[in-house]
């Protein structure tokens, strides 16, 4: 066992050397190693060099797995990075194609043609003017001293209507469709016609036949 732990600490020794540069020992040193040396039998001696030829393969092989994963580390770095700059590509051609669409579809022009709306009261008192401002549909106008709140913009009547008939649900009891033409607040009988052709042609998708009840419109 003896000459065991000497044989490692001579290894130890002279990967020490090694790491050091190959530092030159003094004669004290060099002394006492030979001395070290001398009690060692060829068994022993050659049992260290092949513990250090095992531990060179060993080294040799780690340092080739290192560098095989530095290797495969920066093939995946690459790879993210052209992802980067692939994804970078396709957000740019995203909001290109969406700037191109905006641009083709023009914006819906409320002020010609017959619009419907629905208005949910007619207050003297209560003023919601503050908070209009954040609701693109909400508008109000006012008629002798009292304001009239609207919301909704819709070309079709129906579509109005199934407004009106979810806000009486919610307890909007006073809800009723306004018709406007070009703007203005017109009443329902100068519209009418469209009206009525246009709950026909939701009767004859739905089975209900080709007539649109009067009483319907309201």
């Amino acid at each position: 066992m003896k000459k065991y732990i000497l044989g490692l600490a001579i290894l130890f020794a002279c990967l020490l050397v090694a790491e050091t540069s190959h530092a030159q020992m003094d004669k004290k040193e060099r002394k006492e190693w030979k001395k070290k040396k001398k009690k060692m039998t060829p068994e022993d001696f050659k049992a260290l060099n092949d513990q250090v030829t095992t531990l060179q393969a060993e080294t040799s092989s780690l340092t080739a797995e290192l560098s095989t994963l530095r290797s495969s580390v920066s093939e995946k770095d690459s790879r993210i990075t052209a992802l980067q700059n692939e994804i970078r590509t396709l957000e740019a051609s995203l909001n290109s194609l969406r700037q191109q669409l905006t641009a083709q579809v023009p914006e819906e022009d409320w002020e010609k043609g017959v619009a419907f709306r629905v208005q949910i009261g007619a207050f003297k008192k209560v003023n919601f003017e503050k908070y209009i401002g954040s609701a693109d549909d909400l508008k109000w106008e006012e008629d002798e001293g009292i304001r009239k709140y609207i919301v909704g913009n819709f070309r079709n009547y129906n579509d109005a209507n199934e407004l009106k008939k979810y806000l009486r649900k919610v307890g909007v009891g006073d809800a009723w469709i306004v018709p406007f033409k070009d703007g203005q607040r017109v009443p329902l009988d100068q519209v009418l016609d469209t009206t009525v052709e246009q709950l026909k042609e939701e009767n004859a998708k739905m089975g209900k036949g080709t007539e649109a009840p009067v009483e319907e419109i309201k």
